[in-house]
């Protein structure tokens, strides 16, 4: 995996890892506010930019697994260090979560431990922890997404079926258009989530890190990105505001402004104009805790939510980015705590 480094993967992931947290604060006026206020607009706004997070996460993932350079992994490397630390993890913090929420209503006895193992097995996981599923589901397989991708060809035939079956036609069926369901109708009786998903952009992740793009074509990329962005973000809020309910048409992993965007921020990175060999240990340093930053964060947003009302005060475009921006910050603290542990650190962190 050494040989597939690059600095702008660091650079990725601390952005994508900064965005998650900025999904979760901007939900809050997304979601609790009358659509016809200044605080939805910009928490849909905010939103609607922010969820391409979690494709940039499997975005890298896919550059470093399918990557030529990266060699085969063996089925012991995958189930006894990937999904293993993945496993742990999300173990170790789904009951911590448990015992957070549940602590200040029962006392220690044996019939809350049963209560913790039942919580864990048939409750709700907290809400950021669906990506270890996912992603631990992928990399069961990824031996034969290694062989599938090996040849280009395969590639780009199947990141074209995920584009308009998993992308495009879903994005159309949302914006409920006259008739148009009616002709989706036998494009929604077959399962094509059964080899789409998130593999999808597992594979563009690739994709994008190893195919070239001339000036022309990364120029189209960015301005698609931003367009995209900008069209959906006014979109979803004059939806919301004629129909006078939230909606979620855009602010969806699978939106085409949502792969659209994934692919500006990727090209961009790679192609960035300024040299970023200076700051790659810190970026290095930093990417190796987004693990334990995404992990830890949501107990920050909720003492932040108890203990930090002036940020009420603070106008709703501004407060989202700061609220942000702390969190982020005090995760990377407690992560880097948690790396420290020998042994369990580099487990749960």
């Amino acid at each position: 995996m050494n040989g597939t480094r690059r600095t702008y993967f660091d650079l990725i992931r601390i952005a994508a890892c900064f965005l998650v947290i900025v999904v979760h604060v901007s939900s809050v006026p997304a979601t609790a506010c009358p659509v016809d206020t200044f605080d939805y607009q910009a928490g849909v706004a905010y939103n609607t930019l922010a969820i391409v997070s979690p494709a940039l996460f499997f975005m890298l993932s896919g550059a470093l697994f399918l990557h030529p350079a990266s060699g085969k992994v063996t089925l012991k490397q995958i189930w006894g260090k990937y999904i293993l630390r993945l496993t742990v993890a999300y173990i170790f913090w789904s009951n911590l979560f448990t015992f957070v929420a549940w602590a200040p209503y029962y006392t220690f006895s044996w019939g809350t431990v049963k209560l913790f193992v039942k919580e864990f097995f048939t409750g709700t996981p907290m809400y950021h922890l669906w990506f270890i599923p996912a992603i631990v589901a992928i990399y069961m397989v990824l031996p034969l997404l290694q062989a599938a991708f090996a040849e280009r060809r395969n590639c780009r035939y199947y990141l074209l079926l995920f584009l308009v079956v998993q992308v495009l036609l879903p994005t159309l069926q949302k914006l409920e258009l006259p008739n148009f369901n009616m002709l989706l109708q036998p494009y929604s009786r077959i399962p094509f989530f059964l080899c789409m998903g998130n593999v999808g952009y597992f594979v563009l992740g690739y994709y994008l890190s190893t195919e070239a793009f001339t000036r022309r074509a990364r120029r189209a990329v960015y301005i698609l990105g931003v367009a995209g962005t900008v069209a959906a973000v006014g979109m979803e809020e004059y939806i919301s505001v004629r129909q006078n309910m939230q909606t979620a048409i855009f602010s969806d992993l699978f939106s085409l402004n949502t792969l659209l965007l994934a692919c500006a921020v990727f090209v961009g990175a790679r192609y960035a104009p300024w040299r970023l060999d200076r700051a790659a240990v810190p970026l290095e340093k930093l990417s190796r805790l987004t693990f334990g930053i995404y992990l830890v964060h949501p107990l920050f947003i909720n003492i932040m939510a108890d203990r930090c009302a002036f940020l009420d005060e603070i106008n709703v475009i501004l407060r989202i980015p700061i609220a942000a921006a702390a969190i982020f910050l005090c995760s990377a603290a407690v992560a880097w705590c948690i790396s420290k542990i020998p042994v369990v650190g580099k487990y749960i962190a």
